[in-house]
């Protein structure tokens, strides 16, 4: 459990990792006066960042280590299942709690109503659930962190607030000759000749294409002539159909990672199932059980490539994470290559007032401007970048 002392003694240890592995050089923080007088006034505090990147919630501790704040960190339990014991437990003393995404954790649902209707320190969530590698552009938001906190309001005797917290990055040197030597390993595992000449822009539109035509061959046994999102779009929607055809699951309205998120759930219910038959499970079965979750899989890579993102003249960093997404996607990299230093900006914005009401729409309007206060957050820093330069 968080301890502030362990909290203090361990500064060191993430600002050097930081730096040494991933080269965030400079972290500022803006705003952060806004939580700092909530804490003050016995409010529950949620802050709510965005995850475009695997360290957002190291960047952004390391950023509050100025003002010696400790936090509680909703963390996905697959971090904690691939560390040794004694990793787990640095984790669990600087704050962090295990959530499974997969399915209805009450037991960190519960962690984190606790957190926020007693502990004296924020609880940091990252609503958009998955690393999308989109910093510029924040992804919707799960309807759980508003659950959390309506629920924190509604059962505790503090006020509950909710603080946007956006998390920008972008280099303080040239990428490119990295990211020209990522794009030809790319293109040498997808057996294309390297395009050196080209710009960044058009070798990643060729490798999102030849990348896109072999799972199209593999999921439709053909290719299809539209553009590359309308593709992407094709493809998952084929997909989608098939498996909720096929485990009984009724097509909705919802956006494609709550479609994907109910599929994983049947799945692993099948599987958990299956297993417990002990000699008795059908192994077929369950093989076609786990392709199927490797299927759901290719739809939220398929979903988190913006078909617009590198439009008109992109940024740098833009080109960056769909460079460092593709790396992920086709050499399987645990995580992406390291380009370069980088800048850090961490800016909080004003609070949302937490109602208690019971109301469901009230849960998605809060998810809604919770998303909204986030992109605010990055839009600002853009501009007065752009103004800058």
């Amino acid at each position: 459990m968080l301890s502030s002392r362990f909290v203090r003694l361990t500064r060191g240890l993430r600002r050097n990792r930081i730096r040494k592995q991933v080269k965030y050089s400079k972290i500022t923080v803006v705003g952060f006066e806004k939580v700092q007088q909530l804490v003050r006034a016995n409010h529950g505090v949620m802050i709510t960042a965005n995850h475009s990147a695997h360290y957002d919630s190291e960047a952004l501790y390391c950023g509050l280590d100025q003002f010696q704040q400790p936090i509680f960190i909703v963390t996905a339990w697959q971090i904690f299942g691939g560390l040794s014991w004694w990793k787990r437990y640095l984790l669990q003393g600087m704050g962090c709690f295990s959530i499974n995404r997969e399915g209805s954790d009450r037991n960190a649902f519960k962690e984190s109503v606790r957190v926020l209707r007693e502990e004296p320190y924020p609880l940091l969530i990252f609503p958009e659930g998955d690393i999308y590698h989109t910093n510029d552009r924040i992804t919707s938001f799960r309807e759980g962190m508003s659950a959390i906190a309506m629920s924190a309001a509604r059962h505790g005797e503090r006020p509950i607030s909710i603080v946007p917290c956006g998390i920008k990055f972008w280099y303080m040197e040239d990428p490119r000759p990295s990211l020209r030597q990522v794009l030809t390993n790319m293109e040498n595992r997808l057996l294309l000749h390297p395009a050196e000449k080209w710009t960044l822009v058009m070798r990643i539109h060729r490798l999102a294409n030849a990348a896109i035509s072999l799972k199209e061959i593999e999921f439709m046994g053909h290719l299809t002539r539209e553009e590359l999102p309308c593709r992407a779009n094709r493809l998952i929607d084929f997909i989608l159909k098939r498996l909720e055809e096929r485990h009984g699951s009724p097509r909705t309205d919802e956006y494609i990672p709550e479609r994907v998120k109910t599929l994983r759930q049947l799945v692993i219910k099948k599987i958990d199932e299956g297993e417990a038959l002990a000699e008795r499970a059908d192994e077929a079965l369950l093989r076609r059980y786990r392709l199927d979750m490797d299927d759901l899989f290719t739809v939220m890579q398929l979903y988190s490539y913006p078909g617009d993102y590198l439009d008109g003249n992109p940024s740098i960093e833009r080109i960056a994470e769909t460079i460092d997404k593709l790396e992920e996607d086709i050499t399987f990299a645990e995580l992406p290559t390291v380009h370069g230093r980088k800048h850090v900006q961490v800016r909080f914005g004003d609070p949302i007032e937490v109602t208690s009401n019971r109301s469901r729409d009230l849960v998605t309007v809060l998810a809604n401007q919770a998303r909204d206060g986030v992109q605010a957050m990055i839009d600002q820093i853009n501009r007065e970048r752009a103004s800058l330069d």
